[in-house]
């Protein structure tokens, strides 16, 4: 599958494929009970390495100024925690070392899995978002006797379009090519003022 076109591909991504089927692969029996354990562990580790990181603070003495500069990379104006620094893209899991000594060597897979969610947290959050907006919409119904040329500032295409399918909710409506997110406003609009 090419992860371009998915609707969601941030989502998606190759990385968090385990965390996103191990447990369903394990409920039918594609995965085995020791395999299952080694990901709840992975699991663990990756959620006790991000908790350590917000919670490890460091702040600009003239020793991380010097750390930072030395290794290129931009300078510390405040107190920020092990995480935040860690969403600069020029700054690599690797790079923490000399701020914070983990009692075991933690795996690459894992270091790079909180690597990855941190940089893109604000990203990953926006399609989490846009996704249960997207799943809120395909509850709305549409009336099967909607009159599409009384709703008001409809694009000529969408109006078209709209006639022709007969989308039976707002989700559906989305995703037909030529309507746009103002003509789903407008349908939304529409319907509030229909039910009132």
């Amino acid at each position: 599958m090419l992860t371009s076109r998915a609707e969601f591909r941030l989502l998606l991504r190759h990385d968090n494929a385990d965390i996103r089927l191990t447990e369903y692969g394990h409920n039918v029996g594609l995965i085995s009970d020791e395999r299952y354990l080694s990901f709840l562990h992975k699991l663990e580790q990756v959620q006790f390495v991000k908790n350590t990181l917000q919670t490890t603070f460091i702040t600009p003495t003239k020793e991380v100024s010097e750390y930072l500069s030395k290794h290129n990379l931009s300078n510390l104006n405040t107190k920020a925690s092990l995480y935040e620094l860690l969403k600069r893209p020029e700054i690599s899991f690797e790079d923490l070392n000399p701020f914070i000594q983990f009692e075991e060597q933690i795996p690459y897979d894992v270091s790079e899995q909180v690597e990855i969610e941190s940089k893109y947290e604000g990203y990953i959050v926006k399609a989490i978002n846009e996704a249960k907006k997207q799943k809120r919409e395909e509850m709305i119904l549409l009336p099967l006797d909607l009159d599409y040329d009384k709703v008001v500032n409809l694009a000529l295409e969408a109006r078209g379009k709209l006639k022709t399918i007969r989308p039976i909710s707002i989700g559906q409506a989305t995703r037909i090519s030529g309507v746009n997110p103002a003509d789903i406003q407008m349908l939304l609009i529409y319907l509030k003022n229909r039910k009132a």
